[in-house]
């Protein structure tokens, strides 16, 4: 094992390739329309994203990209967060995806013009909570925190 561990070492440097971000959903929601696309625009603006495209008809929601830069190479992040608005039978579903992205230019980390993104898989437990609470809203069955 003692050998193993110079390896080891030079793998976890290498770094790791983030999971893709995934859809989460809201289980159904027996409400109308207008108040599940109310909630998703709240909800939105809850988590501070703007919305850049909404588009009601179609049961779709897109923010801009919400950008952090950071000093250190690849902690500088940015996030999107999207919703769309299915039917699962006589009720509808929210679904949730944040993807994230990190920074990659190690020289001027700090400079959102040159920055170079790169994926960096998703905001899995932003997404789900977001769901969590979108659901509580709809249905009345908790708060908002």
């Amino acid at each position: 094992m003692k050998k193993m561990l110079p390896v080891l070492a030079l793998l976890s440097a290498c770094g790791t390739v983030a999971p893709p971000a995934v859809w989460h959903s809201t289980p159904p929601l027996v409400a109308t329309r207008e108040k599940v696309l109310h909630e998703m625009a709240g909800m939105m603006a809850k988590n501070d994203f703007v919305i850049e495209t909404r588009d009601d008809a179609g049961g779709l929601m897109t923010s801009k990209w919400m950008v952090m830069l950071r000093p250190q190479w690849r902690e500088g992040k940015r996030y999107r967060c999207e919703m769309r608005l299915l039917m699962s039978g006589s009720a509808y579903v929210v679904q949730i995806m944040i993807t994230r992205e990190a920074n990659d230019n190690a020289k001027k980390p700090l400079s959102g013009s040159d920055a170079d993104w790169i994926d960096d898989g998703g905001d899995e437990e932003r997404a789900w909570g977001m769901a969590k609470r979108i659901y509580w809203k709809v249905m009345g069955t908790g708060s908002d925190q």
